[in-house]
């Protein structure tokens, strides 16, 4: 599986310039080929993604190659701002309107089942998730700025993972954490921790956490970032960060004191193809290509991998 075992991508990696949109790009809409601030995306090992189209209350799955999407889930009660698909195909939504995650087999679009929500469980505000292959549920609490984890045989029960000592930039302390992703090789939780403007690495059983990305209060630099929403690695252990204030998504190498752009222009908000406007959630398939959830925009854009020689040539996937 793609999430458990992501693609390995030298630091020297290339991706195409100009996007080719897969969801959505006709302008703001209702229609099954129109997105509403898309917030966040899944992309399943056969290059299907899934949309959660956030202004539209609900979820959209674009099969590989197709630009008409298939209606998942609806509500109007429902605000998606974040999805997982499990291993299981199980599809995972962060519902902030309701404060819950909820849980869908795969074929159901209705009802769903409440997996947490801020009555049972000693949350407020669920954002990101992650679901690793041993079923473990990881949530981001964006209110009380911290990280749990839960075993979903007992959703009862839970562990502070990351943050939990109030909002701060202490290395103890997370402010309004947003996207997270799982190294499942060794547990390892990355985080946008949006409003400290940088990326947190929190190990098992850690009482700290270590800059990864950012860190040096919000700016357009390269070793800065505003108010980073989506983080994901690679096999490599590369950080990716959708810098979304910046409109550019970045790559920082391992123990690289500032990142380069991979995608977008840092601060040219526009619609053009190598352009991006608020991009949130971003993954990668299975070849390394670049998924990016342009969320002003309306549109799911990926950057085709170019290269990706550790020796610096030119190797074509």
């Amino acid at each position: 599986e793609t999430v458990a075992n992501p693609p390995t991508i030298c630091s020297t990696a290339t991706w195409s310039r100009n996007a080719v949109t897969v969801a959505g790009g006709k302008e703001s809409g209702t229609a099954l080929n129109q997105l509403s601030w898309p917030s966040d995306i899944f992309v399943d090992d056969d290059r299907n993604v899934f949309v959660a189209d956030l202004h539209n209350f609900r979820i959209v799955k674009y099969l590989q190659g197709e630009t008409t999407g298939q209606l998942i889930l609806s509500g109007r009660s429902f605000s998606p701002v974040a999805l997982f698909v499990d291993q299981n195909k199980n599809l995972y939504v962060s519902d902030t309107s309701t404060h819950s995650v909820k849980r869908w087999a795969e074929g159901v679009t209705d009802g769903g089942e409440l997996i947490l929500d801020n009555r049972t469980n000693q949350f407020v505000v669920p954002y990101g998730i992650y679901v690793d292959k041993s079923g473990i549920l990881y949530t981001s609490d964006w209110q009380q700025h911290q990280v749990l984890k839960w075993n979903l045989s007992d959703s009862s029960r839970s562990s502070v993972v990351a943050g939990g000592h109030g909002n701060g930039s202490a290395s103890n302390q997370l402010n309004e954490p947003g996207g997270i992703w799982v190294n499942e090789a060794d547990e390892t939780v990355y985080i946008a921790d949006t409003e400290n403007h940088r990326i947190q690495r929190w190990s098992p059983s850690s009482s700290t956490g270590v800059t990864v990305a950012g860190g040096n209060k919000n700016g357009t630099n390269l070793n800065q970032l505003i108010e980073p929403s989506s983080v994901t690695i690679d096999g490599s252990g590369n950080v990716y960060v959708s810098d979304i204030e910046n409109h550019r998504v970045m790559q920082w190498p391992v123990g690289s004191k500032e990142g380069r752009i991979i995608a977008g222009t840092t601060g040219s908000a526009g619609t053009g193809p190598d352009q991006l406007n608020l991009p949130d959630g971003i993954q990668f398939d299975k070849m390394g290509n670049l998924y990016v959830a342009d969320l002003a925009n309306g549109r799911v854009q990926m950057f085709t991998i170019i290269g990706n020689d550790c020796n610096g040539g030119k190797s074509h996937l």
